[in-house]
C-alpha cells in the first residue's frame, strides 16, 4: 500500500472533487480512491483539495512563479557588455560596483546572466603578470610533460 499525501495529479484531484460533489464521505472518497488508484490518502488531503476547490472554483496545479528576477533581460544585456569590456574584473568587484549593479545584486544573478551569455570567467593568477614569457613558456612545457603524474 502506498501512502500519498501530497503531489497528486490533476486526475486524482478532478476524481476527489467528483465524489465531494456527489455527496460522498471522507472515508467513502477514500475507499473509491484505493479502488481506482491503488493508493491511499489521507484525510487531511482531501480536506486541503476540497478547501482549494471551494476558494478557488478549480484544482489545476500551476506553476510556481518563483522568485522575481533581480534585473529585467535589458539590464541583463547592459551588465553582459559592460562585462566584456571590463575582462579584469572578478564577481567580487562586480557584485560591489554601484554602477555596474545598481540592485545590489549578489554574485549568483551576476553569473546566472553570464551563464546566459556564455560569459566564462578565468582565473589568472596574479604571479603570472610578474613572469616574462619565457619563463611562462618553460612552466608550460614542464606542465605538459608532467601531466600524468599522480600525488602517492
Amino acid at each position: 500500500m502506498e501512502y500519498s499525501s501530497y503531489r497528486q495529479d490533476q486526475e486524482e484531484k478532478d476524481f476527489i472533487v467528483f465524489y465531494h460533489q456527489l455527496g460522498f464521505s471522507y472515508n467513502d472518497i477514500i475507499d473509491e480512491f484505493y479502488i481506482q488508484f491503488k493508493r491511499i490518502i489521507m484525510k487531511g488531503t482531501i480536506s486541503k483539495i476540497i478547501s482549494k476547490f471551494n476558494t478557488t472554483g478549480n484544482v489545476e496545479i500551476f506553476k510556481s512563479p518563483g522568485r522575481p528576477e533581480v534585473y529585467p533581460e535589458r539590464y541583463k544585456r547592459e551588465l553582459a557588455r559592460c562585462i566584456c569590456q571590463e575582462a579584469e574584473k572578478s564577481f567580487r568587484d562586480l557584485e560591489r560596483d554601484k554602477i555596474l549593479n545598481p540592485e545590489g545584486a549578489s554574485k549568483n544573478p551576476i553569473q546566472r546572466t553570464m551563464d546566459d551569455y556564455n560569459i566564462r570567467s578565468v582565473v589568472k593568477p596574479k604571479r603570472i603578470d610578474l613572469m616574462d614569457q619565457d619563463s611562462i613558456q618553460k612552466r608550460k612545457k614542464f606542465a605538459l610533460l608532467h601531466q600524468s603524474w599522480t600525488i602517492i
